[in-house]
């Protein structure tokens, strides 16, 4: 451990929402009474009306404030630059952190030398889970929070892991680590530059790690536009345009790796296709099957079925010198027919099921 004066460094971007602001300090403040090991530097982002009152709430909080507006990757930039802290903790001013936040955060980073950064336990207002640990989706490899909108107590949200990424609404970092790795990329805007902070530091061997102990009730998306919003901008499709055109060759799509890990989505072990899945009512429901599709598909099979026992059937009377003269290579091919129509015979079984089984829910 380094001897800096101060163990933590959070540093609050903010763009107006003074009331809002406020309130997350003073929650913050809340969670480690008396504490002179940690620092909060608020980074008023150009606001049309300053936030330098705020430095007025304690001795520990100081006020930076930038000409122009940076956006959330230049003003964390700026404000990481201002801190003397170990540890560096990015913190939404949306956010309302609970009580044992910070020493979980921080326990979970000095349990590791490799562990580099740490992701907290987010919740909305209502209990439910904002964020858990981001996932790459199997459909367009984009970036989404993990079980969003799940009971916040679920096994699965608390469930402490690794991740390819965690989000910056709550975040720490290794102090040397942020700087070996430029901070934020500029290059976004308001989205995306966390997860590619994350996926720099995966390169340099460190881990992203979700810590479930560290609560944290995030409003979301207030005062920015980030985390998955919901209004598609010209803006947003720079960032994705550019997030994958870094990332996408080396992205590791696992949604369903971690849906698997935690017994929310199943599959038969079975050499026969189509395999059966289990999937938890929590996490989704199967798209209905194209009747037309796999209607085709039941019968090109029933008809393969049909063509293997015709084939059978003629084997004797079409082979008379095959039965006389080769009669374990004739047996040998009769086994072989058997074994292909009862194949067929349990796909068609299969299909069978699958659409009884629509027709049923």
């Amino acid at each position: 451990m380094s001897t800096r004066p101060f163990l933590v460094s959070i540093v609050i971007p903010a763009h107006n929402h003074l009331a809002m602001t406020s309130n997350c300090i003073e929650k913050t403040l809340a969670t480690c009474p008396g504490r002179r090991d940690v620092e909060i530097i608020v980074v008023d982002d150009a606001s049309p009306e300053p936030l330098a009152s705020l430095s007025a709430l304690d001795d520990r909080v100081q006020v930076v404030r930038t000409e122009t507006n940076l956006g959330f990757a230049g003003a964390c930039n700026l404000g990481a630059a201002q801190t003397r802290g170990h540890f560096l903790i990015f913190l939404n001013n949306d956010t309302e952190p609970q009580v044992g936040w910070l020493d979980a955060m921080t326990g979970c980073a000095m349990s590791d030398e490799r562990i580099g950064i740490v992701g907290a336990r987010l919740l909305y207002p209502t209990g439910t889970t904002q964020h858990a640990g981001v996932i790459f989706s199997q459909a367009d490899g984009l970036p989404r929070h993990v079980y969003r909108g799940f009971p916040g107590d679920h096994p699965a949200v608390t469930h402490a892991r690794d991740f390819q990424a965690v989000t910056a609404a709550c975040m720490l970092i290794r102090r040397e680590l942020f700087f070996d790795l430029d901070g934020f990329s500029t290059e976004y805007r308001n989205e995306f530059e966390d997860i590619d902070l994350c996926l720099r530091a995966t390169r340099t061997d460190h881990r992203i790690t979700y810590c479930p102990a560290a609560v944290v009730t995030h409003l979301e998306a207030v005062s920015r536009k980030r985390d998955d919003a919901p209004v598609a901008t010209d803006r947003t499709s720079t960032n994705r345009e550019t997030f994958l055109q870094r990332w996408q060759s080396s992205l590791v799509p696992d949604e369903f790796t971690v849906y698997a890990e935690d017994g929310l989505l199943t599959a038969s072990a079975s050499d026969l296709y189509p395999l059966t899945f289990a999937i938890e009512p929590i996490l989704g429901a199967f798209e209905a099957v194209d009747e037309t599709e796999a209607h085709e598909l039941l019968r090109c099979q029933a008809q393969q079925i049909s063509d293997l026992t015709s084939e059978r059937n003629n084997l004797k009377s079409d082979n008379v010198e095959l039965q006389r003269d080769n009669v374990e290579l004739q047996r040998i091919h009769a086994d072989l027919v058997s074994t292909r129509a009862w194949y067929l015979l349990e796909q068609c079984r299969r299909l069978r099921s699958m659409f009884s089984l629509r027709r049923n829910i």
